[in-house]
């Protein structure tokens, strides 16, 4: 079996009440399929921001398009690709 990052990160613990941000994507899930951010929330994590690739948290936005609004998950996010062009 593959163990991921984040299932690492997870498993080392000692991370409850403090304050995270998480570079992420829909693709970022644990083993059984929760998203990453929510692992987290679940684990007493205070998810502050979450940042987004090119296409979105949700990969909704086109190629080389400015990334606006996101699905809301909790917590804020941001795109690393920008609003503008």
């Amino acid at each position: 079996m593959v163990e991921t990052g984040l299932e690492r990160f997870l498993a080392r613990g000692g991370y409850e009440g403090r304050s995270i941000a998480l570079i992420a994507n829909q693709t970022s899930v644990t083993t059984d399929l929760a998203y990453g951010w929510e692992a987290l929330l679940r684990r007493g994590c205070r998810l502050r921001r979450i940042f987004s690739p090119e296409h979105g948290l949700f990969a909704t936005a086109q190629d080389q398009a400015p990334v606006g609004r996101q699905p809301a998950v909790g917590t804020e996010v941001v795109s690393l690709y920008g609003e503008s062009k």
